[in-house]
């Protein structure tokens, strides 16, 4: 058996008091320096630390590159899911060219996520089943900035 064979995705309820998950709009928690984030509504994901990187290649073909392996890799985890629903388990972050010839697209699965869907609080980790690992705290205030260029520009990009 191999090492990600004995590897478990779990996934644990927080605190919904401590989290005020129902409330919660936009990004709930902060995110790392390394990590990746989600949000729509109530709904958000903040995720860090990298259990694996795909990285699909070039041609026609590398979304379906990238769904086998990532496949291959969620299938050779156990999954201990005690919350259930959507954003819940082990998950992945993508981004794709747009170029078929790019070699750019990559798609990580990270250690760690957190997760609220207005309603519940969750945390998901990716490891040798141990002791759960300690949430990190509340930012006391979270702060959206503008990006680098306009929406305009975005769209027209």
């Amino acid at each position: 058996m191999n090492e990600r064979q004995r590897l478990t995705a779990t996934t644990v309820a927080l605190d919904d008091t401590a989290w005020q998950t129902r409330t919660c709009s936009g990004l709930p928690f902060a995110v790392p320096h390394d990590g990746f984030a989600w949000a729509v509504g109530e709904r958000a994901l903040v995720a860090w630390g990298e259990f694996a990187r795909i990285r699909p290649g070039t041609g026609d073909d590398r979304f379906a590159v990238a769904a086998r392996e990532l496949e291959e890799t969620f299938d050779a985890l156990r999954v201990d899911n005690r919350v259930g629903g959507a954003g819940t388990g082990p998950l992945a972050f993508g981004s794709f060219s747009f170029d078929p010839d790019c070699p750019d697209s990559s798609i990580v699965i990270p250690t760690t996520v957190l997760g609220c869907d207005g309603e519940r609080a969750w945390m998901t980790t990716i490891g040798v089943p141990s002791a759960p690992r300690p949430v990190p705290p509340k930012p006391a205030r979270v702060r959206r900035t503008r990006g680098t260029i306009s929406d305009t520009g975005w769209l027209r990009a």
